[in-house]
């Protein structure tokens, strides 16, 4: 599967800049394993509405730099209403790294973005080569050994209207295990300072947020594989099935997440 980035819209960008708020707090907690100093310039890639980023300003204080690049322009759009001195947003993705010099950045985070990038050896030699010397690379991204149960009720429901699922039917295409993401952040040439995996869990009320938030953070990617006259058959699945993991908190979202921090040493 080739990850689509033209499927995105105004709505959708609206959407996951509203219901992103795990996602915002995965990314937090990497910035903390990070240890961003005041000062620092900082590099977000994949920074969707640019949540993390106004974060990240706060850390690197007036005297820092935080720039966010996402291909998504919908998403670019929102993202620059929190610009500000030191914080920037610029359309751009992991095959755009090029455009920054060597040794240029003190820091680069990836939250929630990985596991949509196909090209990943390459784009991790690319960070290395802008990091300085002593640089840090920060990792948010799902753990293919302990998949997202959501992602399950998704395919089955597409097996049950569809009779299959198509190949390529999957949220996070480009998944990798713990080890397999170790072993590319080391071939990058990166020191590997942590490799460890959290515990989300959150409670949501409506399941129609759940199915906003898969469509709004896959950009449209979402059942895009499903053909259109058969979307909302698949979808009620979907809703039957979240449904039935009600409790008195609501819908839970439990899932494993992997904090990735690598350094350059020289």
């Amino acid at each position: 599967m080739t990850t689509q980035f033209d499927l995105d819209t105004r709505e959708l960008a609206e959407s996951y800049d509203r219901l992103s708020d795990a996602q915002f707090c995965f990314g937090k907690l990497l910035v903390d394993r990070l240890e961003i100093q005041t000062g620092q310039r900082v590099l977000d890639v994949g920074c969707g509405t640019g949540r993390l980023a106004e974060y990240v300003a706060q850390a690197v204080g007036p005297s820092g730099e935080v720039l966010g690049i996402d291909p998504l322009p919908f998403r670019i759009e929102i993202a620059r209403k929190r610009a500000r001195p030191g914080l920037s947003f610029e359309i751009g993705g992991s095959d755009d790294l090029g455009r920054f010099a060597d040794r240029s950045w003190d820091v680069v985070c990836l939250n929630s973005v990985f596991h949509w990038i196909e090209r990943k050896a390459e784009a991790l030699r690319e960070i290395h080569r802008i990091l300085q010397p002593g640089g840090r690379l920060g990792i948010g991204t799902g753990d293919k050994d302990q998949p997202n149960p959501f992602h399950a009720i998704i395919k089955e429901a597409i097996a049950s209207v569809m009779g299959q699922v198509p190949e390529g039917a999957q949220i996070s295409p480009f998944l990798l295990s713990a080890e397999e993401v170790r072993e590319l952040v080391l071939k990058a040439g990166f020191s590997a300072l942590r490799v460890e995996s959290t515990l989300h869990s959150d409670f949501v009320d409506r399941v129609d947020d759940l199915l906003d938030f898969f469509q709004a953070s896959s950009f449209g990617n979402f059942l895009a594989l499903v053909p259109e006259e058969r979307q909302p058959a698949v979808t009620v699945r979907i809703r039957e099935e979240l449904e039935k993991l009600r409790t008195a908190h609501g819908i839970e979202r439990r899932f494993q997440r992997l904090l990735v921090i690598g350094e350059r040493k020289e």
